[in-house]
């Protein structure tokens, strides 16, 4: 199985390394990563298993926990606020010095087929693999996995993106102001773990119904433009009234508009007694003389159709 692969070479270079140093691996009590709490999770396909982030990660590194120096130009600086899941958005990218780029890199640069994450913000969730010939630091609120060989990135990636993830760190959340995941709480929650090339499959697929849903955004972005300029253009005929046939007969709109104003004119010039006087543009009875006006009457004034 692919998970007892990688533990074990795991553990063999940790062995490797330590006799490097001249130190004996036997006297040193090496610390097993992890195993999942698969309560709750779904089951797996036959030959696939639940492992932890710990267990398919070489390395699990969190940003520094200050705000970059950004400058206008210079080396790129990854944060939250130019990634969506599965994508960099490089015209949000922002910049640093040289400086400030090896400082914020001084824990781990992160390379080809890592996988940035941001665990911290509005924008929480969010993984990206970082693709070829792409060089940065990472900005607040994120962190970045190292994956085992056996990982494919992109699959990991999806994993990441995906309701299975999300379901295991949504009561995790910690922090109102600015929502956030403790990285040792992160290390300890379960992916679902495929042979390598079942990982690749399930990619290709991935991808290519991604494919699709771009394609699908693209026309619905462009429908939407069609359906605002079809409206506007049909309100500049109505306005002009050209959006039905005119009839010569009809009556023009500014007779019709000083007929009424004439009509509004001579009842507000009826005051005797029971004809009808203007309240605020509504005709009101005026009460006979002796006639006797309750509260209810007079609570009504300006209510009467």
């Amino acid at each position: 199985m692919l998970l007892e692969r990688i533990l074990k070479e795991r553990q063999a270079k940790w062995e490797a390394d330590l006799r490097a140093k001249g130190k004996d691996p036997g006297k040193v009590k090496y610390v097993e990563a992890a195993v999942p709490n698969v309560e709750g999770l779904p089951e797996l396909p036959e030959g696939w298993c639940w492992a932890t982030v710990e267990q398919v990660c070489e390395r699990i590194v969190d940003c520094l926990h200050s705000t970059a120096n950004f400058k206008d130009s210079g080396l790129i600086c990854i944060d939250t606020n130019c990634i969506k899941p599965g994508r960099i958005i490089y015209e949000k990218v922002r910049y640093v010095d040289e400086a400030t780029f090896i400082d914020r890199n001084r824990r781990m640069k992160p390379q080809m087929n890592d996988v940035i994450f941001s665990r911290e913000g509005a924008l929480l969730g969010v993984a990206v693999r970082v693709p070829a010939n792409l060089e940065f630091c990472l900005g607040q609120r994120m962190m970045v996995f190292r994956l085992d060989l056996g990982i494919d990135a992109k699959y990991y990636e999806s994993v990441i993106n995906s309701s299975v993830f999300r379901s295991q760190y949504l009561s995790e959340i910690t922090g109102s102001a600015s929502p956030h995941l403790n990285i040792e709480d992160i290390r300890t929650f379960a992916i679902p773990l495929p042979s390598l090339l079942e990982q690749e499959i399930i990619v290709t697929e991935v991808e290519r119904r991604m494919s699709i849903i771009d394609e699908l955004e693209i026309v619905i972005l462009a429908n939407l433009k069609r359906a605002e300029r079809l409206r506007q253009s049909i309100l500049r005929e109505a306005f002009a009234g050209r959006l039905v046939p005119q009839d010569p007969s009809d009556e023009p709109a500014s007779v019709l508009l000083e007929r009424i104003r004439g009509e509004r004119g001579s009842g507000e010039q009826k005051n005797g007694a029971g004809a009808s006087k203007s309240y605020k543009g509504r005709a009101v009875k005026v009460p006979e003389p002796g006639m006797v006006v309750g509260r209810a009457d007079t609570l009504l004034v300006g209510c009467w159709p």
